[in-house]
């Protein structure tokens, strides 16, 4: 089962396909290839997302349904910088203290998968 909040019970991340139509249809893709979360978003601009009535980050969802599981106590990564993106391939899963380190820096758009620390 993906882990999407460490420490907390998580539900089933392997959606059907009206679940998935639904969240796919709360985004917007812009210019920069970002998929824009439309519905709410917390004060830091992070999408949330309900289910199975459990409010979760929606940049996590969308990087457990399409990716890889997140593995408690790490971290998903914007490299887009935009915290309402929840295209998988802008996020990149990471240990908390690299997350932090990047934070505010605009070179972080240029990263590959070679600049991640390994796992």
């Amino acid at each position: 089962m993906p882990r999407i909040n460490p420490g907390k019970k998580q539900p089933k991340l392997h959606p059907d396909l009206k679940t998935l139509k639904r969240l796919l249809g709360h985004v917007e893709l812009d210019d920069s290839g970002c998929w824009i979360w439309q519905k709410y978003k917390d004060p830091d601009g992070y999408g949330q997302v309900k289910i199975a009535g459990k409010r979760l980050s929606a940049h996590r969802v969308f990087y457990s349904i399409f990716k890889r599981s997140i593995a408690e106590g790490d971290e998903v990564d914007h490299i887009c910088e935009n915290p309402a993106c929840c295209n998988p391939m802008h996020l990149k899963r990471c240990l908390p203290d690299y997350n932090r380190a990047q934070g505010g820096r605009n070179s972080r758009k240029n990263i590959t998968d070679d600049d991640l620390p390994p796992f």
